[in-house]
């Protein structure tokens, strides 16, 4: 194996990582922005992350509710890694920002029904939060977002990047406008940056429908791809690495790696419109 590319999950980068350090393997952009399997709680050389982290996310919606002058917050998480992780983060960052975390729902993981959002609802209605904040990115939103109104409960919701702002759109119809979403990659619609503009391009010449996640995975190959010419004719993983580690921008897009593994420090927040696009 030469490379693992895009795994997908905390849990599952956790358990990689220690063989990913012991074989040498370049574990090139897994799907994931927990902060536990970074540096500096984790630092191994092999492993390169391209969306910014959960932590860094999370800080850039405490911040921005610190500004709005907005202090009661809940927080809803599934009982698995991505959800315990977010917690930490949220920890930290009401701390550092001020703000109350008045109440704390958690779900069993993959049981996304009204059942197991239920005692939530009932905790959030009681603590009347001005804002909830998803750890978490299944349907789980959906179901919980449709029995907190169906129940009278009114707050802003706030999701982290992995969201499916597609399914948001599709599964919750009007109850969707007004939640916020983190995005770590540029608009696909909006931006003016030669990455995105040529990522459009592709998109329409293969009659493709643009996305956030097909952004990011069209950011990662032309990383990648980049990476694989740099070691030449004859790649070894350590010319491949010593390929990424020479980057700084793809298309403008900043993407480093020489100093950290850090990738893209890019968070920025997008509210879902009545339409059903992201606005900035």
């Amino acid at each position: 194996v030469f490379a693992l590319v895009h795994l997908v999950g905390t849990g599952i980068v956790e358990r990689v990582l220690p063989y990913v350090a012991q074989a040498g393997i370049p574990l090139v952009h897994p799907i994931t922005g927990a902060d536990s399997v970074r540096p500096p709680a984790r630092a191994v050389r092999e492993a390169f992350f391209l969306r910014a982290s959960y932590g860094r996310e999370v800080d850039r919606i405490a911040s921005h509710l610190a500004t709005l002058g907005i202090d009661k917050l809940g927080l809803l998480i599934e009982d698995e890694p991505f959800g315990l992780s977010v917690r930490k983060n949220v920890e930290t960052a009401t701390e550092k920002h001020s703000l109350d975390l008045v109440a704390s729902g958690v779900v069993p993981p993959n049981r996304p029904t009204a059942d197991a959002v239920a005692p939530a609802v009932k905790a959030m209605l009681k603590a009347r939060p001005q804002v909830i904040l998803f750890g978490t990115a299944g349907p789980v939103v959906e179901q919980f977002v449709r029995a907190y109104h169906a129940a009278g409960g009114r707050a802003q919701f706030y999701c982290l990047s992995v969201a499916n702002v597609e399914r948001l759109v599709r599964d919750l119809g009007p109850l969707s406008a007004g939640i916020v979403v983190v995005q770590v990659m540029p608009d696909v619609r909006t931006s003016n940056l030669p990455l995105v503009r040529e990522y459009r391009e592709a998109v329409i010449k293969r009659n493709a429908t643009p996305g956030v996640f097909g952004l990011e995975g069209y950011i990662s190959a032309r990383v990648i791809v980049q990476a694989l010419r740099d070691a030449g004719e004859a790649p070894t993983r350590e010319r491949f690495m010593a390929g990424l580690e020479r980057q700084s921008q793809v298309g403008g897009f900043p993407v480093k790696y020489k100093d950290a593994r850090q990738g893209s420090p890019f968070a920025e927040l997008s509210m879902i419109g009545r339409e059903g696009r992201s606005v900035r």
